[in-house]
């Protein structure tokens, strides 16, 4: 699993990703037909007319999430793509994609005291990321080489955050707001603790069909459930919390954090430690530690 450390403003962190995982970057748009041009109109004005950023999600993520997207900016202009593409795939999970990475069925959970894991897909290329932003806490998060966000992650304050979405998402035709995998990333740079993180999940404009689970140095829990534009706070908190997924999965991630064995509904594994604020990915057989402090 590869490993890379950004650092900076939001476009600086997107074109140390962009320049490290170029190759990757431009097979995986070969690979999904998209044109690998890179993008060249330097102005926000001019970006927020484009295709994609000038209406529907593309225009409510370029608005509510200014950071990703100049990640994103970053990432494309570094790998000589075009941000259209690189955005185009963010859309795309906010309608719940069949078969794209951060949509398809996989499960999560948060615990006190271990943090917030997620099953990973073992075929897709996964990054381990250290991040320093310029203004916020530093994390370290698993992430895809084209995407600005991570699916999993803790800061160097120990709140950790996790996504997953379930089996059988709904469809939700007419989507508007940004998808709100985004916030893991988010709430990583903005916040200490689960009480801004939670109330930032339930307040920022987002969509699509997420689990969100989080969890905190001091023992707290929490997981907040986006269905459509609909965010709810689950009740409970004071212990093991799993969402997302097939039942299998539920129960084989309950057992690696509970008992530490491996589960054969499983293709890989991340848990983002509370305590020591740190990032620990088993794939393929390959473990991977990463410390945000």
């Amino acid at each position: 699993m590869r490993r890379i450390e950004c650092k900076g403003a939001p476009r600086d962190l997107g074109i140390e990703q962009g320049l490290a995982f170029a190759r990757e970057i431009g097979d995986w748009c070969a690979t999904q037909g998209l044109r690998p041009q890179r993008f060249r109109l330097p102005l926000l004005r001019r970006l927020a007319g484009g295709a994609v950023l000038g209406a529907g999600v593309g225009r409510e993520t370029l608005r509510h999430y200014p950071h990703a997207v100049e990640c994103a900016t970053g990432i494309a202009r570094a790998s000589r793509t075009s941000l259209d593409a690189l955005m185009e795939d963010v859309v795309a999970t906010a309608y719940a994609a069949p078969g794209h990475p951060l949509t398809q069925p996989a499960a999560a959970c948060a615990a006190p005291g271990v943090g917030a894991g997620r099953a990973l897909d073992a075929t897709q290329p996964w990054v381990a990321r250290r991040t320093v932003p310029e203004v916020g806490f530093a994390s370290v998060e698993v992430v895809l080489p084209w995407l600005p966000g991570g699916v999993v992650g803790v800061n160097a304050e120990g709140l950790a955050v996790a996504v997953a979405a379930p089996a059988a998402p709904p469809r939700h035709v007419g989507l508007r707001a940004a998808p709100a995998w985004l916030l893991v990333q988010e709430c990583l740079q903005r916040f200490a603790d689960l009480r801004g993180a939670v109330a930032w999940c339930l307040e920022r404009p987002s969509a699509g069909c997420f689990h969100l689970l989080l969890a905190d140095a001091s023992g707290g829990v929490a997981r907040v459930d986006v269905d459509g534009e609909t965010r709810s706070r689950a009740p409970g908190g004071h212990g093991l919390e799993v969402a997302g997924g097939t039942e299998g999965e539920r129960a084989a991630l309950r057992a690696r954090l509970t008992d530490g064995e491996a589960s054969a509904p499983l293709a890989g594994f991340a848990v983002a430690r509370c305590a020591d604020a740190a990032l620990r990915v088993e794939l393929d057989g390959e473990v991977v530690e990463l410390s945000a402090r």
